[in-house]
């Protein structure tokens, strides 16, 4: 039996291994992006500098400091999103829109299904796609 598929880190966070995955792409092996959202899922859109809790009412789990640098990928995640619910007349969100970039790198996302959001973005991704 061959080698089918290799695991990759990558996110809009982390794109160190995208010419690493495009690589694997062309040799025919499929492409597993794990941590696809992120370290603690910074580049989902969900915790940012105007949202540091991610919409739960709890202590930021991020400060200001770590999340202000974030801030311009936050930005056009959020400008993506509204786009593209325009495009499609659905509710597509920050977190589909940043996994919706990995698919777009010939990748498939692995990311946590423990929440929610995180199932319903997983789940928003097959009925659309980035476009240039």
């Amino acid at each position: 039996v061959g080698l089918a598929c290799v695991f990759v880190c990558l996110s809009l966070l982390d794109r160190k291994k995208l010419a690493l995955a495009e690589e694997c792409r062309a040799m025919g092996l499929q492409v597993i992006a794990t941590e696809a959202l992120g370290r603690d899922e910074l580049a989902s859109g969900r915790y940012t500098a105007a949202n540091p809790t991610g919409g739960e009412i709890s202590v930021p789990r991020f400060t200001l400091s770590q999340l202000m640098p974030l801030r311009p990928l936050h930005e056009a995640l959020a400008t993506v999103a509204q786009r593209a619910r325009q495009r499609c007349e659905k509710q597509i969100e920050t977190t589909t829109v940043a996994l919706q970039w990995v698919c777009s790198k010939g990748a498939n996302p692995l990311c946590d299904v423990s929440t929610e959001v995180n199932a319903k973005a997983l789940v928003a991704c097959k009925d659309w796609t980035l476009t240039p």
